[in-house]
């Protein structure tokens, strides 16, 4: 575990695809072990993907229950009523529910460098319940974490999670996403950036107003065709040239890139702590500008390769040689 063990919390029945990508991408760019915490409706699917990957399907959701037959779907979803015990499946059961989810989840955060929360996770009440939990035990604990898709909704809903001392997080939303986020956090009265707006600056101005409400713990990685990175003090603007199609899942290899990354500049190593010094950003900035900057690599090979073929998968073989380019890995001693 020396290169880095990152946990994936992601994956429910209908997205068993994000968490792998984000999961496999960790381990291609470097990283020695990677967990993925998944639904339990969805851990098969993930286990059969790759013998690479540890799987936990340890998050049970209000959706497991009626496929159990313990709960009478009603119209407005999964609060139904537990036939079994004869008690209402309300928000009190959902509670219950998640944070023994969450128990489990935490449980094995001491053993890793770098989480990732969000991929696949889908948009389940208790999933998102269980996901709060783990978000509030990350910060408290200072685990380098990336949050992602759905992971962002429980940042718009409780955005006090990620504030905190030791606290390191780093939200990566697409164009929409950050919109979403910027409508929630942002008064209207306060925006500087217009809706229809699509400019880099507005990019710049959005992320630097959502920053400046989550807190000195967040960095900002919003996706566009110019990647901006916002710390809440400044903006770096990542324009390396990537590839005219952008397939499904490259927002997941983005994420287990990053976790790698954040893994590796939070590192202890005597090694990583002089890599990291004098650079002028913080160790988290720096591996969000190094995630952006060798996802738009890895889809540019990817392309090259593959051009409208192009899927995720694609992006997960070309990780190693773009790697390898930019930072060679040592020789062999014999060599």
């Amino acid at each position: 575990g020396q290169s880095g063990r990152v946990g994936v919390v992601g994956g429910s029945l209908e997205y068993t695809g994000a968490p792998f990508y984000a999961a496999i991408s960790a381990l291609k760019l470097g990283a020695d072990l990677s967990h993925v915490f998944c639904d339990e409706a969805a851990g098969t699917a993930i286990k059969g993907y790759s013998p690479e990957l540890i799987v936990h399907p340890v998050i049970r959701s209000s959706g497991v229950l009626e496929r159990e037959g313990k709960v009478l779907k009603t119209e407005q979803g999964s609060s139904g009523v537990l036939e079994r015990e004869g008690r209402a499946c309300d928000a009190d059961a959902i509670a219950v529910m998640a944070q023994a989810s969450a128990d489990a989840i935490i449980r094995w955060l001491g053993a890793l460098d770098a989480l990732v929360i969000g991929p696949g996770l889908g948009r389940n009440p208790a999933l998102l319940a269980a996901v709060a939990h783990v978000v509030r035990a990350a910060a408290e604990t200072g685990l380098p974490t990336v949050i992602d898709a759905d992971g962002l909704r429980v940042v718009m809903d409780q955005p006090e999670l990620v504030r905190g001392e030791q606290a390191v997080f780093v939200l990566t939303p697409n164009r929409a996403e950050l919109l979403r986020l910027y409508d929630r956090l942002v008064p209207a009265a306060e925006r500087t950036a217009e809706p229809d707006d699509d400019s880099s600056d507005a990019l710049v101005r959005r992320a630097a107003q959502v920053c400046a409400k989550l807190g000195p713990s967040v960095v900002l990685v919003a996706k566009g065709a110019v990647d901006v990175i916002h710390d809440g003090n400044s903006a770096l603007l990542v324009s390396d040239p990537g590839a005219p199609k952008r397939s499904g899942g490259q927002g997941d290899v983005l994420a287990g890139v990053l976790a790698s990354l954040l893994a590796w500049s939070h590192s202890t190593d005597d090694a990583a702590r002089a890599a990291t010094a004098g650079v002028g950003v913080s160790p988290a900035v720096l591996a969000a500008w190094g995630a952006a900057t060798l996802t738009r690599r890895i889809s540019r090979e990817a392309y090259r390769a593959h051009k409208r073929s192009m899927t995720a998968p694609d992006l997960v073989a070309a990780i190693a040689p773009v790697m390898e380019k930019w930072h060679p890995a040592p020789p062999l001693a014999s060599e």
